[in-house]
């Protein structure tokens, strides 16, 4: 490594024969950037202590946004570790380029039920809903805010689910917010011809689907009530409301969002301020300004169809006068398995009564719905609370009492500031080097802790709490709820298994230990398998072997405890043994869903997929290293006096190890020995 960067790990549980047996943990320092060196018996912490290249340059000013203004940045000695990190790192897509900018900057709570980010883009259906730069041709500089929005998106390439917005207007307007005007058609037929013509000429082979989309829009804007294909991405109106937002007038941090706004149609000033909590949230307006005072103001809750996503439809009901019980069916996506009835219920308190409210819809496609809530000009400040569920509306009630209660933004922000820190302090961070600049000490530790902070977002836990304090959750795969258990989702293993789940091995074993429970059970109810990427179903997206076993093979090795052992085994060996494939979807003949390991394993196989397969190599290794990991947890149960014959399906353990180190070895057959 340029400019003789190194990282020093200590912890203890033997962790110099695991780096030995596992090389695997030790990628988890790639969040780091370093190189490892393994100290002896230590602090189960680890002591990390990374030096960057001498090339290394800070981001410029456009890309890299503090965390906090510099007009009221603490002294470097007196932040924690949550004021050190970047949200907006990595926010900047490029879609010229692979995998650049895709992350968005999140603002939520560790592995939270939904996270939260400022929207800029107009289309909600855009896989990319955020850019720190976005600006529109003719309009004052800076981004436009379209809103807080509850996201589950992992990866802008599998796509959003269970989406929604909260916006906030002040002034009157002739297009409620949230969707474009009904009565507005010359406009938002102007834009579906601009949109039609631009996306035609984007790439000849969707020629035909843009156009059909487009114009099966606008013939439904116009009331002929044409729907475009049901599980096709349709071309949908921008919002056309929205609010300037300045950015060196706003603070964003893992637990809290604040910014002043300005209304786009009055040009009202007014303020904001957000902190959320897993399964719930606090919105505080503020409207202090002169020209805000006398105006209406609006909140909107907007629901939406995201990309690959069919229709969606709310209810409302008003449980008291400034309580509100919501349930939105849709927006999850049939490519991920949840074609299954799914609803998202939302318990809405405001801190003051509405004067009307309505649920209004874009269409008979119902591409949006929204429930928009009409507050008095007086209103000087307005607190909305609010809660989620996948169960009921009860349970989404009963979270936002458990988590917000009657509680302010302030405590709430504190609440979470307080998780984050005790999540980022499980690793301690020492710079090295003499004559380092203040500045390169504070890039190099905002670097480490927005790394940490990003590897704690996924996979998320979807699971909740009921009444009498036990877990249990919607399942994606059956339908059914609720089941007891936890449940996560949101999550692929094709690269994970030797970044996050490593990294969770060492800095937060507990939270892997019930992650992987949540894995079991999300197979139990697919089928016996696991999900390839779960969002919230089997998107079936990514390619690669069945990696998690690698993750829980690590995990059995290490001792890890939270999760049935032998069920994951028995999983383990399925995914080895068992060439059926389940549907032609499932276990290491999913991807690309052509019985790979059935051929792998027959008698006419020479142990290895031939050069002409499409992707046979990285299938072979990926299959090899399986094995190997197999047969490590094989022997660590062994050694464990586990019921071994029970656990192997009725197999000695011995013979197990012997048959998969022998298919571990099978790497070899790749090369041509002539």
């Amino acid at each position: 490594m340029k400019g003789g960067g190194r990282a020093h790990l200590a912890v203890g549980h033997r962790a110099d024969k695991a780096a030995a047996r596992y090389p695997a943990f030790t990628l988890a320092l790639a969040l780091a950037g370093c190189p490892v060196v393994v100290a002896g018996p230590g602090d189960w912490r680890p002591s990390f202590r990374p030096a960057l290249p001498d090339a290394f340059t800070p981001m410029s000013p456009s890309a890299y946004h503090r965390a906090v203004p510099p007009s009221t940045a603490p002294a470097e000695d007196t932040l924690t570790p949550v004021e050190h990190v970047n949200i907006y790192t990595g926010t900047q897509p490029e879609l010229n380029g692979i995998s650049f900018g895709n992350v968005l900057p999140l603002v939520t709570v560790p592995w939270a039920f939904q996270s939260w980010f400022p929207q800029t883009r107009p289309s909600p259906a855009s896989r990319w809903p955020f850019e720190a730069s976005d600006e529109r041709p003719g309009l004052a500089p800076g981004p436009q805010f379209y809103g807080m929005r509850a996201t589950h998106q992992a990866s802008p390439w599998v796509g959003d689910w269970g989406a929604f917005q909260l916006i906030t207007t002040v002034g009157d307007d002739d297009a409620p917010s949230g969707h474009s005007p009904p009565l507005g058609k010359r406009r938002l037929n102007a834009w579906l011809n601009a949109t039609a013509k631009k996306q035609a000429s984007q790439r000849d082979v969707q020629n035909s689907h843009a156009l059909l989309r487009a114009r099966a829009m606008q013939r439904a804007s116009q009331g002929w009530g044409v729907r475009p294909p049901w599980g096709t991405t349709p071309a949908q109106p921008t919002q056309t409301r929205f609010s300037h937002l300045d950015w060196r007038k706003s603070v964003a941090q893992p637990h809290l969002f604040t910014a002043d706004l300005r209304d786009s149609e009055s040009g009202a000033n007014y303020s904001i301020r957000f902190a959320p909590t897993s399964h719930a949230a606090v919105l505080e307006v503020q409207y202090d300004s002169a020209e805000a005072r006398a105006l209406p103001k609006r909140l909107t809750v907007n629901f939406h169809a995201c990309s690959f996503i069919p229709p969606v439809n709310i209810t409302a009901r008003q449980t008291s006068p400034t309580e509100f019980a919501v349930v939105s069916r849709g927006g999850v996506c049939p490519e991920a398995n949840c074609a299954v009835k799914f609803e998202l219920h939302l318990a809405l308190a405001l801190s003051v009564a509405p004067i009307s409210w309505r649920v209004s819809s874009l269409g008979p496609s119902v591409f949006k719905s929204t429930l928009e809530l009409e507050l008095s000009p007086g209103t000087r400040q307005l607190t909305a609370r609010v809660g989620t569920s996948f169960i009921s509306a009860d349970l989404a009630r009963l979270s936002l009492q458990r988590q917000v209660g009657g509680r302010g933004l302030e405590e709430v922000g504190k609440q979470g500031a307080a998780r984050w820190n005790e999540v980022l302090s499980s690793a301690t961070l020492d710079i090295v080097g003499n004559g380092k600049s203040k500045e390169r000490v504070a890039v190099e530790r905002a670097t480490f802790y927005t790394n940490a902070y990003r590897a704690s977002h996924f996979p998320r836990f979807i699971d909740e709490v009921s009444t009498d304090g036990s877990f249990v959750h919607w399942s994606p795969y059956t339908g059914r709820k609720p089941l007891a258990g936890r449940l996560v989702a949101d999550s692929g293993f094709w690269d994970a298994y030797r970044t996050v789940y490593p990294w969770l091995s060492l800095t937060q074993p507990e939270v892997l230990g019930e992650m992987l429970q949540g894995w079991l059970n999300a197979a139990s109810e697919w089928g016996g398998w696991l999900a390839q990427w779960a969002s919230p179903g089997d998107a079936f997206s990514m390619g690669g072997s069945t990696l998690s076993d690698v993750v829980f093979s690590d995990a059995i090795a290490k001792g890890i405890s939270g999760f049935d052992r032998s069920q994951a085994f028995r999983l383990l060996l399925r995914n080895a043994m068992d060439n059926s494939g389940g549907s032609g979807a499932q276990g290491r003949s999913a991807w690309p869903r052509q019985g790979r390991s059935k051929r792998l394993a027959s008698e006419s196989s020479p142990g290895y997929l031939p050069g002409k397969e499409e992707w046979g190599v990285s299938y072979n290794l990926e299959t090899c290293y399986c094995n190997f990991a197999i047969a490590r947890a094989a022997e660590r149960l062994c050694a464990d006096d586990v019921d071994t014959e029970a656990t192997c399906l009725g197999r000695s353990g011995a013979s197990l190890l012997a048959e998969l180190d022998a298919r571990a070895a099978n790497y070899r057959l790749l090369f041509d020995d002539k």
